[in-house]
């Protein structure tokens, strides 16, 4: 019976024996999760270590944990130019393009973002941003914010819905070795 299903009982009861046979459990098909307990997560973070160069000036550099029969991310760019154009006329009326660009240049400068190449292919996807205000600050009232849970289009996905969340339960997975 699928999650939700209305059995017609009223009360329903589950025994189990230990941590681990609970963790299966919620791993499995009663909470809508495919049937790789361990092997997913165990994949992710496996395939994200052999991946993990160190570059020359300190950076480390891996490719993004995606989810094993993620769904296809639909290419945003045009949807992305129009919000980009929007999001600059609005800047520009309240004064903060210059405070904006700066922030950029910043994020460009330390490698935080980089400069998207041409168009190659339609799988191409686009982080948009958005500014986010606060005049009671002391310091930065000005923040950029990086939406990778925006979609296309209602039924489309989002980046955060294709990537893995947790990489694995190691809490030294950051340390590269």
């Amino acid at each position: 019976m699928s999650p939700g299903a209305n059995s017609g009982m009223s009360q329903a009861y589950l025994a189990v024996n230990s941590s681990t046979d609970f963790e299966c459990l919620c791993v499995l098909d009663v909470v809508d999760l495919p049937d790789n307990p361990a092997g997913d997560q165990g994949d992710v973070y496996s395939e994200f270590m052999e991946q993990l160069t160190r570059l020359t000036e300190g950076w480390y550099e891996t490719a993004l944990p995606w989810k094993g029969n993620h769904p296809e991310l639909p290419n945003n760019y045009d949807g992305n130019i129009h919000l980009l154009n929007s999001l600059t006329c609005k800047l520009r009326q309240s004064n903060m393009l210059q405070d904006y660009d700066r922030i950029i240049q910043d994020q460009l400068g330390n490698r935080i973002v980089e400069i998207a190449a041409e168009l190659s292919s339609d799988k191409e996807f686009y982080i948009p941003h958005r500014p986010v205000v606060k005049e009671t600050s002391e310091t930065t009232k000005l923040h950029i914010v990086y939406d990778a849970s925006a979609r296309t289009r209602p039924e489309a996905p989002s980046l955060n819905e294709c990537l893995c969340a947790v990489l694995h339960s190691n809490t030294n997975y950051g340390v590269y070795q």
